[in-house]
């Protein structure tokens, strides 16, 4: 791939990475950056980020999240960082650091995964999902040329088995801290947690298990991605209140997240005196669970997609890059249990069209094929697209 002299400013661009996917990604991505001619820099903040990042030029950061907008302030400034590049920008550090270095120019990265599909990862400027800047217009999608892309993605090998292994792999690393710390030291933690692991495998069992006997009741679904307490009361309080003989599953995503968020819905369940019709699975297949369901009901996830591809009726009570009239029922929850709407299958088609032209690169972030493929696009976009300046920030010195 050509790249312009303007591209090519060596001085001028300085890519600031964070944490990445668990796996060689952003490992990848940073050698394409730096064969195009432009420095790198990563700060870890753990063993595991270390274990998947070769090049020796990092920064260990050890101080507490309550120092680290000025941190990264300083570094930002002191290094003439151009550009920040981060997966996931709900991450804490993250979202202080993006809206930190926006104040100086720079430019930002974000990536997360594939909004449609398993062939494709995400890649937007400045924020995904609930932070993207993708209109909520639904005459905007309607008003818009379709994009005829003859080129038909190639299909990415299945990495799920390499994806828990590398997570594994991140998680374990990450609680032995430093390198230096003592293994032995660590070792009871250690057995406990690959044990809770362990449990994953019975919780899928069961989830084939509970596909069969749902049958043909009527139930509802409700998707789980990070803890969010004040999510889960609201929708447990109002399908008690406003729904008769219906079931309310939670499909919660990752493990870490199942233990809490079990113990929260069981227990907001029996207060509201529910507790036989409210049910919990883990990483279930979405489609497969939503495919008889009434309806989903969601806060931000991207796995809403599944429902409006599915043309079943969803409603998202924070911020997506789909939540709006034609796609998702704008009313309040309560009107949500008693008369939904079904996804609009022409405005979808419409906003696929442009969200994938626009945001979605064929690749993946586990399989050595689904890498090199996503570094390799992904690199030539971020330094050619005419969305990025090169910043403000910028230090002739670097």
């Amino acid at each position: 791939m050509k790249v312009s002299q303007a591209a090519k400013r060596k001085t001028r661009r300085h890519f600031l990475l964070l944490q990445g996917t668990k796996s060689f990604f952003f490992d990848l991505l940073a050698q394409k950056l730096r064969a195009y001619g432009f420095k790198t820099t990563k700060i870890n903040f753990n063993a595991g980020d270390s274990f998947f990042y070769t090049d020796p030029n990092v920064i260990i950061y050890k101080h507490s999240l309550d120092d680290w907008v000025q941190y990264i302030s300083d570094i930002s400034k002191m290094q003439g960082v151009t550009d920040l590049i981060v997966y996931d920008d709900s991450k804490k550090h993250h979202a202080l650091a993006i809206a930190e270095l926006k104040k100086f120019g720079v430019n930002i990265h974000v990536f997360a995964d594939g909004y449609f599909d398993k062939n494709h990862i995400t890649l937007e400027a400045g924020g995904t999902n609930g932070n993207s800047a993708l209109p909520r217009e639904p005459m905007f999608y309607m008003r818009t040329p379709t994009i005829h892309n003859d080129m038909q993605p190639q299909a990415i090998p299945n990495a799920q088995f390499k994806a828990r292994v590398y997570n594994l792999i991140y998680l374990l690393t990450a609680k032995l801290g430093d390198y230096n710390t003592e293994f032995k030291s660590k070792r009871k933690g250690l057995l406990k947690f690959a044990h809770k692991n362990m449990m994953l495998y019975a919780r899928k069992l069961w989830n084939e298990v509970f596909y069969v006997a749902l049958g043909k009741r009527k139930y509802f679904v409700a998707t789980i991605e990070k803890n969010n307490s004040a999510f889960l009361h609201k929708t447990i309080s109002s399908f008690a209140a406003n729904t008769n003989k219906s079931l309310l599953v939670f499909n919660i995503t990752g493990t870490a997240n199942f233990v809490n968020a079990k113990k929260i819905i069981e227990k907001a369940a029996s207060a509201n005196s529910i507790g036989g019709n409210v049910f919990c699975v883990e990483d279930a297949n979405l489609n497969r669970l939503i495919s008889n369901s009434q309806g989903l009901i969601t806060w931000d996830s991207i796995a809403g997609i599944a429902a409006i591809n599915s043309e079943i009726p969803i409603i998202a009570l924070g911020k997506t890059i789909y939540n709006f009239a034609g796609l998702t029922n704008q009313s309040k929850l309560v009107g949500f249990w008693r008369r939904r709407i079904s996804p609009n299958p022409s405005l979808y088609g419409k906003f696929k069209n442009h969200v994938c032209e626009k945001t979605q690169i064929n690749g993946g972030f586990f399989s050595r094929k689904g890498m090199e493929m996503a570094a390799s696009a992904a690199s030539h976009k971020i330094i050619t697209s005419n969305n990025f300046g090169v910043g403000n920030n910028v230090s002739e010195n670097v």
